[in-house]
C-alpha cells in the first residue's frame, strides 16, 4: 500500500530547525548538497520574507522531526527543489514526495494559467538514488537548463591576506541607510530590478544576518562589488550566494578579494569549508572560483517531466 507524505506550511518559528536539519543532511552527505544558507537566501531574497506558508513545506514524522523541506516557487519557474532526510534519498517516500512536489506544482500551473510546458526540478548527480526515483516517475534530464556546479574549498589551509587598490576600503554591518546602495549594486551586477531601497526588506527578513554581507567600497563611496555568505556551525561551513560586482568595476580582482576577506572571517570562526555554486557555462565565474581555490565536488543537473503527463495522472 502506497503512503502518501503529508506536508504542512512552513511557520517562521521552523527556522531553526530547518537549518539544522539541512545542515545534517549536508554532513551526512559527505558534504554535498544544499547549504542552510540556500534556504534562508530563498526566503529572504527571493521572497522578502513574505508569503513564505504558501511556497515553503515541511514533512515531519509523529515526533515533529523533519523529513522533508520542499519550496513550491512562482508557478513562472515550473519548478521545485526538494531536500529529504539522506537515509530517505531513493527511497518509496522520496518518491511519493517527488510526485506530491510535482502534482501540486502542475495543478498551480493548471489554475494560474502558465504557459510553460514541463514541471523541473534538480538533484546533485551524486545522488544515484533520486535520480532513479526521478527517471521512475518519469523525469527526464533535461536539455533546456544549464545545469549548475557546486564547488568547495577547504578553510584549513592558510589564506591569502586580501590588500585592497588604494582609496578602497571593505565594509560590513550595513543597515537600512545603505539599503538604496546595496540595491544599486546588486541590480547592476545581475541585470535586476531592485528598486529604491527595495533591498531593506531583504535586510529585515528573518534569518538574514546583515554582518555577513561584505560591499567593497570605491574612493567616490560608491560600492563597487559585494557578497553574502551564510554560516553553518552543524557542518562547520559557510556558502557565499549571492557574489556579484558592479560591470564599472569588473576585472580589478576586486571580487577575489572581498572572497578572501570572507573566508578569512569564516577561518576565524572555527569554520573548515566554504562553498559555492554557478552554472556550469558560466566561465567566468568558473575562472573567479577556482582563482580563489575552489574545486567541483558534483554538477546539479535539472530533471523535467510534462505538464500533460502530470494533470492526467
Amino acid at each position: 500500500m502506497t503512503i502518501m507524505p503529508i506536508f504542512r506550511p512552513y511557520h517562521p518559528d521552523d527556522l531553526p530547525a530547518v537549518k539544522q536539519f539541512i545542515g545534517e543532511r549536508l554532513l551526512a552527505a559527505d558534504m554535498v548538497g544544499f547549504h542552510p544558507g540556500d534556504i534562508v537566501h530563498w526566503m529572504t531574497n527571493a521572497y522578502r520574507g513574505r508569503d513564505l506558508e504558501r511556497h515553503f513545506f515541511l514533512c515531519c514524522d509523529i515526533r515533529g522531526d523533519i523529513l522533508a523541506l520542499a519550496e513550491l516557487p512562482p508557478v513562472r519557474l515550473a519548478f521545485f527543489p526538494l531536500v529529504v532526510r539522506w537515509d530517505l534519498s531513493g527511497s518509496t517516500l522520496d518518491r511519493e514526495m517527488l510526485a506530491w512536489c510535482a502534482a501540486e506544482v502542475a495543478q498551480r500551473m493548471r489554475i494560474e494559467g502558465s504557459d510553460k510546458t514541463s514541471v523541473g526540478t534538480e538533484t546533485h548527480d551524486t545522488d544515484t538514488g533520486r535520480i532513479a526515483n526521478l527517471l521512475a516517475l518519469g523525469f527526464e534530464p533535461s536539455a533546456e537548463d544549464v545545469p549548475d556546479a557546486l564547488t568547495r574549498r577547504s578553510l584549513l589551509d592558510p589564506i591569502t591576506v586580501p590588500v585592497l587598490p588604494a582609496g578602497f576600503s571593505i565594509q560590513s554591518n550595513l543597515d537600512d541607510s545603505h539599503a538604496e546602495a546595496l540595491g544599486i549594486v546588486h541590480a547592476a551586477a545581475f541585470n535586476s530590478k531592485w528598486k529604491g531601497d527595495e533591498y531593506a526588506t531583504v535586510m529585515r527578513a528573518p534569518g538574514f544576518q546583515r554582518e555577513n554581507e561584505l560591499v567593497v567600497v570605491a574612493p567616490d563611496g560608491q560600492f563597487a562589488n559585494f557578497l553574502v555568505y551564510w554560516i553553518d556551525s552543524v557542518s562547520q561551513s559557510g556558502l557565499f550566494e549571492p557574489v556579484g560586482c558592479h560591470p564599472d568595476f569588473r576585472r580589478r580582482g576586486l571580487t577575489q578579494i572581498l572572497m578572501l576577506e570572507a573566508m578569512r572571517r569564516m577561518q576565524s570562526i572555527g569554520l573548515t569549508s566554504a562553498f559555492v555554486r554557478h552554472e556550469t557555462q558560466n566561465e567566468a565565474a568558473a575562472q573567479l572560483y577556482a582563482s580563489v581555490g575552489f574545486q567541483r565536488v558534483a554538477n546539479i543537473p535539472v530533471y523535467r517531466k510534462p505538464l500533460d503527463g502530470l494533470l492526467s495522472e
